[in-house]
């Protein structure tokens, strides 16, 4: 959208400004999902105190004031409680000027743009990131991101009719990994946990900026079953499964256990904290099912993995991807379909 608010260099300054790394504050890492700089753009934005997409257009004389409302209070900040260096607007301006070139290319009325496409009949695919359980009004909060993470508010970002979305395709991981502090009922450690993160994801599972390792568990299904209800879904790709063919049995998670009582429902945050894994383990498959085109053609427990887990999330498992390549996915008719 041209009206979008947009990420200054000075957000960006500020969040380190205090020596310590993706929003870190009283000791506790919540992760690159919940940055100051992203906290520092809802507010701008709300605030009608950021820059968007028309100032780099037109270089207005409104943006430079924009960009000085904006960085006031921000100096205020880095010359009183960081003391650091002051911001210059004069600079920062220079530097968005440099942006401009490079974006310029890109830049249309996007929610006229698809509606104009889906008129057509054209296909148009919105991806969204994070999960569900990072939404400010829905997640773990406090250890959530600036904005709703949920399929619902890709209409808003796209700026189409919430009637327009047909297809909501949820990907879930055969296991479950998370980065930062939070809630995380099966997180397992050790070398348990060592072994998972070293064989994950496409070349082990570590952070894709920090090279951090990721905390390692089983499949919630506890979690996953409030994901999918929150994002409305209609198909789940169900990644990585070919990372657990060394394990002679695969726990997976289908309850909590919180004051001594069991459920399958996912709890409040204060209740979360307490929560205690259920655990139902099944047997594993111990072979490689990189290669496999067909559902059929794999490995029985494998099957029945997928089977177990998609009728405790009750959400239909239409993709199964056995490898990194983008022709590692096998479709398949599930039976919640029918």
């Amino acid at each position: 959208m041209v009206d979008i608010c947009c990420q200054c260099p000075g957000d960006i300054r500020l969040d380190g400004a205090d020596g310590l790394p993706d929003g870190v504050a009283d000791g506790q890492r919540v992760g690159r999902a919940v940055r100051l700089d992203d906290r520092l753009v809802e507010a701008d934005q709300r605030g009608a105190a950021g820059l968007t997409v028309v100032h780099f257009l037109f270089k207005r004389l409104d943006a430079v004031h924009a960009q000085k409302r904006g960085q006031l209070g921000k100096n205020v900040l880095l010359e009183h409680l960081y003391h650091k260096p002051l911001l210059n607007v004069d600079e920062l301006f220079a530097e968005l000027m440099e942006y401009k070139k490079m974006v310029e290319p890109y830049v249309c009325d996007v929610s006229l743009y698809l509606w104009n496409a889906l008129k057509e009949g054209k296909e148009v695919l919105l991806e969204g990131q994070l999960g569900s359980l990072k939404d400010p009004d829905h997640g773990i909060y406090p250890m959530v991101t600036s904005s709703s993470t949920l399929a619902g508010y890709g209409a808003i970002g796209a700026g189409i009719p919430p009637y327009e979305i047909k297809q909501i395709i949820t990907v879930c991981k055969a296991y479950s990994s998370a980065v930062g502090a939070g809630a995380f009922v099966s997180e397992i450690f050790g070398d348990e946990a060592d072994e998972l993160r070293r064989r994950g994801g496409d070349g082990g599972e570590f952070g894709a900026t920090t090279g951090r390792p990721r905390r390692m568990g089983w499949f919630d299904c506890v979690a996953s079953k409030y994901g999918c209800r929150l994002q409305g879904t209609t198909d789940v790709a169900f990644t990585v499964l070919d990372v657990l063919g060394y394990l002679d049995e695969i726990p997976v998670c289908t309850g909590y256990e919180i004051n001594g009582e069991v459920t399958t429902e996912f709890p409040v945050t204060s209740l979360l904290e307490k929560a205690k894994p259920v655990l139902t383990k099944l047997p594993g498959w111990k072979c490689d099912i990189r290669g496999i085109k067909k559902y059929e053609e794999l490995p029985e427990n494998c099957r029945k993995y997928i089977e177990f887990i998609e009728g405790q999330i009750g959400y239909p498992i239409t993709m199964v991807s056995n490898g990194p390549g983008r022709d590692d996915i096998i479709y398949r008719e599930s039976s919640l379909n029918k």
